[in-house]
């Protein structure tokens, strides 16, 4: 409930409406689910367990997480300040944060980084994070120009079930964008080897 600065659920049974975080004023405080404080968070999303839920805390710059069983607020990414740096995650920076995935096994956070025209990777093993490989704005001067293979204020994403592929909506580009994880790039190599190797076994004169 990004107007109220707080995440709320509804009861698909029930039809009920509650708030699972946030005090409902605008600022930066972790702890207690009803005593913390968001800004502007923009985008949920829950972990397939269903024990946490992580927010793109946009107006706080930050990657907050919600334990839905101790209902304890905690920050996981970033420092609070507009920017861009990759690295451990509490030395990174985003800038407005609009929306994020978890891949199935848990392990990653992917991230629309609006204000930085990328998507960014929080690994939940390591706590680094780093930039999923792709576009990257041509010009950083007051009017940005951005090509068609480029990112432009990314809003949204979502992550095939096997990981592999990282679907992005490139919001003012009005394009939607796939774009392969590491992972997916490491399946595709290893296909591809292993599809060279059965067409030499099979034409070894070709050697």
């Amino acid at each position: 409930d990004s107007g109220n600065d707080c995440v709320r659920t509804v009861s698909v049974s029930t039809g009920l409406v509650s708030t699972l975080a946030g005090s409902g004023t605008k600022g930066l405080q972790d702890g207690p689910s009803l005593e913390s404080k968001f800004s502007f968070p923009y985008g949920v999303a829950v972990t397939p367990d269903g024990s946490a839920v992580y927010v793109a805390d946009s107006g706080n710059n930050l990657v907050r997480k919600i334990d839905v069983h101790t209902g304890d607020v905690t920050t996981v990414a970033g420092q609070g300040t507009a920017g861009y740096q990759d690295g451990p995650a509490a030395e990174a920076n985003f800038y407005g944060p609009r929306s994020l995935v978890i891949s199935k096994d848990s392990r990653m956070v992917y991230i629309a980084d609006y204000g930085n025209h990328r998507v960014r990777i929080l690994d939940l093993e390591t706590n680094l994070v780093s930039t999923l490989p792709g576009s990257e704005p041509k010009g950083l001067s007051h009017v940005l120009t951005f090509t068609s293979e480029q990112y432009y204020r990314p809003a949204g994403v979502a992550v095939t079930d096997d990981g592999f592929t990282v679907v992005v909506a490139d919001s003012t580009n009005t394009r939607i964008r796939a774009i392969q994880t590491p992972e997916g790039d490491e399946k595709a190599a290893t296909r591809s080897a292993s599809a060279a190797g059965s067409i030499l076994a099979h034409h070894p004169d070709h050697h």
